[in-house]
Formats: structure tokens, sequence, C-alpha cells
């Protein structure tokens, strides 16, 4: 098979997966029938593609009723507390194919009370926290959570905890943790045919990178993107990704090529999701043939329990495996090796 034909039979998956993804949308949200067979131009999507954003009026007016909530519960003598959507539990995951995970109509609530001495410090330091987003939020500035927790380490202690507060809070809102002001230093990285704009209006170029380009933190303000890539490749490793570097893929057919470094952050997620929506080519996974390497592929396509909430702006469903499957490790014959685990791996 020539590079040309290659490319041709992408182009072809490209225009299934659109076609594809256009009758499921419609089918599903619309709720108009349509003919299987009928082939939609790409020009003609008329269907939510970019990712949802929350105005910052509406998350500040968010903030405001729940401190008058609290303030009117002391008035009456109540202890206040907070309550909001249990994303730890699976009873409130329901799954499709077309969507992946996705939080229940009216999923199971965990309550923080004031008035319990078990949950009043989780209480002080989410009140706390809210107080840091509000002022972000209203004086449109960004933090990340690491410059947070050092300027905060007597209050939050450990990293962990402040992390689970941000996780609170946005289940509390109902608003995504990227509109929360509050941002993750980014782990991934990526490299190929693709330019843009960050947030701070430098013009970034990963074509000529030869170890990759860390994503930036705020990817919901990258803008101006440009790219010829025929498809993006996602992989799990960071080892796997420089070899594909270091061996010229990018010399072979133009492409996107992206890592979460093993298990993704959010913002290699939402990269994705975004590049997805913006582009419209085909996204395939490059994965071990491992139970962590299936779970990984499995969070990029279809999300995960902790985020089912905003699975609309984290997963991928039409991407694709490429592999490594089980089944190849006999088929080619792959000699096994012996990690520190004891967990067999090809």
């Amino acid at each position: 098979m020539t590079t040309e034909d290659v490319c041709n039979a992408v182009r072809q998956l490209r225009k299934e997966l659109i076609d594809d993804w256009y009758l499921t949308r419609v089918k599903s949200e619309c709720n108009v029938d349509v003919n299987g067979d009928q082939v939609v131009p790409f020009n003609t999507f008329a269907l939510k593609t970019s990712i949802p954003r929350i105005p910052r009026c509406d998350i500040l007016r968010k903030i405001e009723n729940i401190i008058l909530k609290i303030l009117k519960s002391l008035e009456k003598g109540i202890m206040p507390s907070f309550e909001y959507a249990n994303h730890s539990s699976w009873d409130n995951i329901k799954f499709s194919v077309e969507f992946g995970l996705e939080t229940i109509m009216e999923p199971k609530t965990s309550k923080i009370s004031f008035g319990s001495k078990r949950s009043r410090k989780k209480f002080d330091l989410l009140l706390k926290l809210l107080a840091i987003i509000y002022q972000l939020v209203q004086t449109d500035a960004y933090r990340t959570k690491r410059d947070i927790y050092y300027q905060n380490v007597n209050c939050f202690k450990t990293q962990s905890v402040l992390d689970t507060l941000l996780n609170n809070i946005s289940h509390l809102l109902e608003v995504p943790r990227w509109d929360l002001h509050v941002l993750s230093t980014s782990k991934g990285c990526i490299a190929g045919d693709l330019q843009f704009h960050d947030a701070n209006g430098n013009f970034i170029c990963c074509k000529n990178t030869k170890s990759g380009i860390m994503l930036p933190s705020n990817v919901m303000e990258i803008n101006n993107i440009y790219t010829h890539a025929l498809f993006i490749l996602v992989v799990e490793k960071d080892a796997t990704f420089q070899h594909l570097l270091n061996y010229g893929i990018s010399e072979q057919f133009p492409h996107i090529i992206i890592t979460g470094k093993g298990f993704p952050d959010i913002n290699t997620r939402l990269l994705l999701k975004t590049l997805w929506n913006e582009l419209r080519i085909p996204v395939f996974g490059l994965m071990d043939a491992d139970a962590h390497g299936i779970e990984i592929m499995f969070v990029y396509k279809f999300g995960s329990k902790c985020l089912s909430s905003e699975v609309e702006s984290l997963a991928v469903p039409t991407l694709k495996w490429l592999g490594l499957f089980p089944s190849d490790i006999k088929s080619w014959k792959f000699s096994w090796s012996r990690n520190k685990k004891q967990n067999y791996k090809a």
C-alpha cells in the first residue's frame, strides 16, 4: 500500500465518520427521522459543535445565591449545608455508545453540613475556595491549582484535598472546572501539522518540534487553529510518542499526534475534543494491550466517572482503536516481560 492509498483511505474514513456522527446526533438530539443512507455534506451541519461555556455573570450569580442561602439558614437558626451530585458512585452514571459515560437526570447527592463535626472542616474549606473562585471570575483572572495550594497550604494541607474540593464546587455550581478560572498544569504533549494562538496571543507551531510541544494550561482560550492534517493519533505513552517523532512519522502523512503521558489529564482530553470539534478528522488511539491501556483508550473515547457531567466536552466517541490488541500478541509472536507489579505486558 502506497502513501497515497493510505491518505485516500483516511479521507474516506473522515467522510464516513462525519456522516455517522451527524446522523447519530440528529436522531438522538433533534428527534427527526433521517434516512440511514442519506449523505449529508459537511457544510450543512446545524448542530452544536463547540464546547459550551458558562457566562461569568451566571457563575457569580450562582455563588451569590449559595451565600445568600447560607445567611438565610443562619438567620432562621438552621445549620447551613452544601449539597451536590455524588460522582463517586456508579449508580449516578449511565452509558451510551454515542455519548459515553453520562450523569443520570436525578443523581444521588452528597451533603456537607456545618452542623456536623465530621464535615464542618470541609464546609469551611469549600467556603474558602468559593471565595477565591468568586474573586477570580469577578476580575476575569486565572490561577493554577498549584498556585492556590501553595498560597493556602495551611488551609488545604495537601494538593489532593484541593483537587477534591474543586471537583465538589464544580458539581455544586454545575459549572465545568475550566470555567471556574482555576487551571491545571498540563502534562500532555502535541506535535505534527498544527498551528494555533494560545490564550496570551502567542503563535504556536507544532511542526518542527523534536520532542513535542507542552499543551497550554488554558485550552479553552486557544484560537485560530490551522492544519492540513488528515487524522489525529492519540498515543498512550510518552516513550512511544517520542519514538514516532524520531522515526519521522510527520514526514510520512500530514497528521497531529498527541499524548497524555499515561492517564490523560483534563487539558489533554479537552484539547483532543476541541480539535475534533474544529477539524472533524479521524481520531485513532494507539495503546498498550493491557488493562491499563484499554482503560485509557475508553477514557478518551467515553469519558470518566468523576467527570461524567462534562462528557460532552471531553469524550470523543468516534475514536478508533488501532491497537495494540491482545490478539496481536499471539499472532505477531511478541515476547513477554514482567514488570515490578508482576503484571505481564507486551
